[in-house]
């Protein structure tokens, strides 16, 4: 058995290593690859576009209305989507999450996800109905890592 010492930060960290075992460090947060996040926002624009379009927009304005939902901060925002989408006690479904993005490009209404209370709205709209606690606590660790 063999003792190394890593530094995470400026605290040292104790990993023990067996010989032949391979070694897991869990992450923190998963960084994704710029590329990665600029075809994240595409898809989630496009998604939003079609969805317009099915409600009878054409297809030049869907995209314009689409782009400009996510004209501040479109990357954070698609990221922040992402997260809500797979989270698994909230238990969303892209197509409900399309309707809602829909709706408000429509309306002109922006998209706020960078608080608690821009999540739990967006959640909410997107539930359709008041939420459980656990979603809300849900709701709350996510708005603390955005």
């Amino acid at each position: 058995m063999k003792v190394f010492t890593a530094f995470n930060t400026g605290t040292a960290a104790f990993i023990l290593l067996l010989t032949g075992a391979p070694l897991e460090l869990p992450l923190e947060q998963e960084v994704l690859p710029r590329e990665s996040m600029r075809q994240e926002t595409k898809s989630v624009i496009a998604r939003t576009a079609k969805r317009l379009e099915e409600n009878g927009l054409q297809t030049e304005t869907a995209s314009i209305i689409a782009t400009k939902l996510f004209a501040q901060d479109a990357e954070r925002t698609a990221l922040l989507l992402e997260q809500i989408e797979s989270h698994s006690i909230l238990d969303l479904e892209k197509s409900a999450i399309d309707k809602v993005l829909a709706k408000r490009a429509l309306h002109r209404r922006s998209i706020e996800l960078a608080s608690y209370s821009g999540i739990l709205g967006f959640v909410q709209d997107t539930k359709g109905r008041p939420l459980y606690e656990i979603e809300i606590e849900a709701i709350g660790l996510l708005a603390s890592k955005a």
